[in-house]
């Protein structure tokens, strides 16, 4: 039986996902800091590699000056000769002379590096847009790249509109037995490539892409989770590292628990610090001070208009995590 504090945590981590918070939060596809580091193949492909190092590509037009391939990769970096996938990748051309390839993984995990390229000419400055090819990739288990499938559209849904009083015994039981089912799902339904989805195969393909984008070291970006991405790469293969800009980066001794943790109490205090600020003003559509303190903060959510709404008694409950 969960005590009543651990149902309020878990109750707090669930509202910042209705707040559409929890898109920022890392998944278990983080390895623990003491995962294998796998050997790192000789420039050209080794230990079995070669064939994905060395692989032609057909490459087709997907848009203003964005060009669209598929990467074929091993599912298992420790079966080389067994089960492949394909990486969905798409590259952004220099305006102008372009001295190389720009990698870029914009977190999540699961965040979607072929849409974020879509925004390529808000996302970056001029300099960087006419010198660099900038890559877009959808890494193993997402998007357009071979994925994670686990429900249909109408199944997603209702699990992402399900609510559950989780401070009772029977909704949490609800909540857990759910979540349960999803997973059931996942495997169900992706298979294999389920336990292959992780961030030092991920690494792996990411060297994979530098080569066969004829780069010889790694220039790269990454946001959030990318950074935890970015970090791994280097790790494995220092020698071929040129620049990396890690952007908010994460923690790699800190287990999921202990960031999800922080980040839920990061989402707390900047959701007060924003009540507060627009309480100071005269036009504020959020309730007094005084009204706010005398309700539990979870009775409230914040749309994203500012208008403060307060729960009925049946909704006044956690909803399913928001996908990332």
């Amino acid at each position: 039986m969960l005590s009543s504090p651990s149902r309020r945590i878990g109750l707090i981590s669930l509202l910042a996902g209705a707040l559409l918070l929890a898109a920022c939060a890392p998944a278990p596809m983080l390895q623990p800091p003491d995962a294998a580091t796998p050997e790192a193949p000789p420039e050209g492909g080794a230990n079995g590699l070669q064939e994905y190092y060395d692989q032609d590509l057909d490459w087709t037009d997907c848009g203003d000056r964005h060009r669209c391939t598929r990467v074929q990769v091993p599912m298992d970096y420790d079966d080389p000769d067994g089960d492949t996938i394909e990486l969905a990748v798409k590259v952004a051309e220099a305006l102008g002379t372009s001295e190389g390839a720009l990698f870029v993984n914009p977190g999540g995990p699961g965040s979607s590096g072929l849409e974020f390229l879509d925004s390529v000419d808000a996302m970056f400055s001029g300099p960087i847009l006419q010198r660099f090819d900038v890559v877009g990739f959808d890494p193993r288990g997402v998007g357009e790249s071979d994925a994670v499938r686990c429900l249909d559209s109408e199944g997603l849904d209702s699990y992402y509109g399900s609510f559950f009083e989780v401070t009772t015994d029977a909704g949490w039981e609800d909540f857990v037995a759910t979540e349960t089912d999803y997973g059931q799902e996942c495997l169900e339904n992706t298979g294999d490539l389920l336990g292959f989805v992780d961030t030092v195969s991920a690494a792996q393909d990411l060297d994979v892409l530098r080569a066969v984008m004829g780069e010889d070291s790694m220039t790269y970006l990454g946001y959030s989770y990318g950074t935890f991405l970015g970090a791994t790469y280097a790790e494995h293969f220092p020698d071929r590292v040129h620049r990396l800009v890690l952007d908010g980066a994460m923690n790699p001794a800190l287990d999921y628990a202990e960031i999800a943790g922080g980040q839920v109490l990061g989402f707390d205090r900047a959701y007060r610090s924003f009540v507060t600020d627009c309480q100071a003003g005269p036009d504020c559509p959020c309730p007094s001070r005084a009204a706010w303190t005398r309700r539990s903060p979870r009775q409230w959510i914040c749309s994203p208009r500012c208008v403060m709404i307060r729960c009925p008694p049946q909704t006044r409950t956690a909803r399913s995590p928001t996908p990332t």
